[in-house]
């Protein structure tokens, strides 16, 4: 495997074409009935691996398209100013705003998770309620996990939180029992399917491609996903009348964490069981409906994985990279075999302008700067300047 800067920039287009084509498929029914909402959930996997593995392989082929790339890469070694030998191109700038913006949010990502891991630990419990007993009961005897179970006044939404030490934090609210029961099955269903794992990769990704606004689109059309694939988990086994009590405590959960009365809201809601707004609520209604009434054939799902399987793999098949035209007089070597890396090879400039590769086994080459603004930045060679001209031997 190689990561080069082509491949960077085929990672960013693959999966920003697939984020699109995902995010309009996830909002035609007619899709979902066919492909499942686990389908839809392997679609956005296979979307965020693709931008996670910025690689080429070794039968990767190269597509070279001079027209329009060679713009670019001319516009991205331009160079800006020049800090005594060190030459500061378009690329450097961009790479240094790309890494500060990544180290900033990163910082604040962490951040995050360390105060709501803080206001967690500081969290007034309710040790002694009907809430916590129930519910700490139907872990015992339907689930047997170690979960801890949380229930404090200052919670205002149903949330399962932790990676390693998993908890499930409940408000304290008069839940009925079946209420609770289906609570902690949807939460269930979130530490069963990991989750919280991918949700925190996700977040790293958004950190790192923090320039690319369709990563965030990923991230909220995977946690819809989500929300509706334990939706569905929770009411495989249940009847028609079940299924209305569930939406019913979905709705109740909805109403009660906008009730002032209950402290801070979205407090360390990593996967919350609600939604942001009354459209989307109605919109997961309808999905868990059509859901329980449709149901989805097997090969569906497998029929639409094999497709974005087939379709990731073309999307490493090849890469597009530039192309300059070298003519014999500018490319001398004793042997073609031979490999030029940082590590055995540098290029000096001349105060005439003319630049010459060298070797650490003595080859000399007289190269046009376009060459040598490519080698430097695909082949990461350093230009050294000398002050007198070139002279051959």
């Amino acid at each position: 495997m190689l990561l080069t800067s082509y491949s960077m920039v085929m990672a960013v287009l693959w999966s920003s074409v697939f984020i699109i084509i995902i995010s309009i498929l996830r909002k035609n029914y007619h899709f979902l009935d066919i492909s499942s909402v686990y389908g839809m959930v392997v679609l956005y996997l296979f979307c965020l691996a693709r931008i996670f593995i910025p690689v080429e392989f070794s039968w990767t082929r190269i597509i070279r398209i001079p027209n329009i790339y060679n713009k670019f890469f001319r516009f991205f070694t331009m160079e800006v100013f020049h800090i005594r030998t060190y030459h500061i191109c378009v690329h450097h700038i961009i790479y240094t705003i790309w890494i500060t913006g990544a180290i900033l949010m990163f910082i604040i990502l962490f951040y995050q998770y360390y105060k709501n891991s803080s206001e967690i630990k500081n969290l007034p419990l309710n040790t002694e309620s009907f809430v916590r007993d129930t519910a700490i009961k139907i872990v015992k005897e339907k689930y047997n996990k170690n979960v801890e179970i949380v229930v404090s006044p200052e919670i205002n939404e149903p949330v399962s939180i932790g990676v390693m030490h998993r908890k499930i934090l409940i408000p304290d609210y008069e839940y009925s029992e079946k209420e609770l029961y289906y609570i902690l099955a949807h939460e269930f269903a979130h530490l069963k399917n990991h989750d919280l794992v991918v949700q925190l990769l996700v977040n790293i990704l958004c950190s790192v491609y923090w320039w690319n606004p369709l990563v965030y689109l990923l991230r909220k059309g995977l946690e819809k996903s989500f929300e509706l694939r334990c939706d569905q988990m929770v009411i495989q086994s249940l009847d028609q009348k079940g299924t209305a009590d569930y939406l019913e405590t979905i709705l109740r959960v909805f109403r009660d964490r906008d009730n002032p009365k209950h402290g801070i809201h979205n407090k360390a809601s990593l996967l919350g069981m609600a939604d942001d707004n009354i459209h989307e609520l109605k919109e997961r209604f309808k999905l868990v409906s059509r859901v329980h009434k449709n149901k989805t054939k097997p090969y569906g799902k497998w029929a639409v994985t094999g497709i974005m399987m087939y379709l990731i793999v073309l999307s490493y098949s090849f890469v597009l990279q530039t192309y300059f035209q070298t003519t014999e007089d500018q490319i001398e070597t004793y042997n073609s075999d031979y490999e030029l890396t940082a590590f055995n090879g540098y290029i000096v400039k001349y105060a005439d302008g003319t630049y010459v590769l060298k070797s650490e086994r003595g080859d000399t080459t007289v190269i046009d700067k376009e060459i040598a603004d490519k080698l430097v930045y695909e082949s990461g060679l350093k230009i050294i300047e000398e002050e007198s001209n070139y002279e051959e031997n």
